[in-house]
Order: structure tokens, then C-alpha cells, then sequence
């Protein structure tokens, strides 16, 4: 069970890299911008728990799986399931980080930021 429990980390660790930097960044800003902070840490600690747990049991019903423990069916119906849930978890996350991106902000600025010149022709 290891090996394909880490062959499946290894797999996702890219991601699992991100949102551990994203996670560290949220807290250190949190000062700063303290809600949208809080959201985007929030939502990388939902989707680097929900990748973790995806492939943990991933690699737990394969390795059942292989051990005769299950058949093909509830082998199958057991993986779609997981990725099931763990796909609406994951888009729920990205709804919070995106949500986090445009909280406390306020709408456009005034339009004499950007002078228009007069044609002189």
C-alpha cells in the first residue's frame, strides 16, 4: 500500500507544492489583508487536505482492489465516488480563492484617473 500511496503523492505533488506555498503566504499576509488572507488560506488548506485524502484513498481501494478484497464493480463505483466528491470540494475551494481575490475591493476608480487630451488639430 506505500508504495502506490506515495507513487500517487508523487503524482499530485506538484499541486500539494502550491498549495502548501499559497497556505504559508495566506497566514504571513494575514495582517495585511486580513480577509482575503483568511479566505486563500482557507481554500488551500480545503484543497491540500482534499488532494491528500483523494489519493490517500485512491491508493487504499486499489490496493483492495489488487488483493482480491473487492470486485471490479464496487471497485469502480468506490473510485467515482471519491472523485466525485472530491471534485466538488476542490471547485468549492476555487470558488473561496477566487471570492478572496476580489473581497474589500472597491469598484473603479473615478474616470479623471486617465485625462483625455483634447485633439489640436
Amino acid at each position: 500500500m506505500m508504495s502506490e500511496t506515495l507513487r500517487q503523492l508523487a503524482y499530485q505533488s506538484p499541486l500539494l507544492l502550491v498549495y502548501l506555498i499559497g497556505l504559508i503566504l495566506s497566514l504571513i499576509l494575514i495582517r495585511h489583508a486580513p480577509k482575503p488572507a483568511f479566505m486563500a488560506a482557507g481554500a488551500c488548506a480545503v484543497l491540500l487536505f482534499t488532494t491528500l485524502a483523494a489519493s490517500i484513498a485512491g491508493a487504499l481501494i486499489f490496493n483492495t482492489r489488487m488483493a482480491g478484497g473487492i470486485s471490479f464493480e464496487t471497485f469502480s463505483w468506490i473510485s467515482s465516488i471519491i472523485n466525485v466528491l472530491s471534485a466538488c470540494i476542490r471547485a468549492a475551494a476555487v470558488g473561496l480563492l477566487l471570492a478572496a481575490v476580489f473581497v474589500g475591493r472597491s469598484g473603479p476608480g473615478p474616470a479623471s484617473n486617465f485625462p483625455v487630451i483634447p485633439n489640436s488639430r
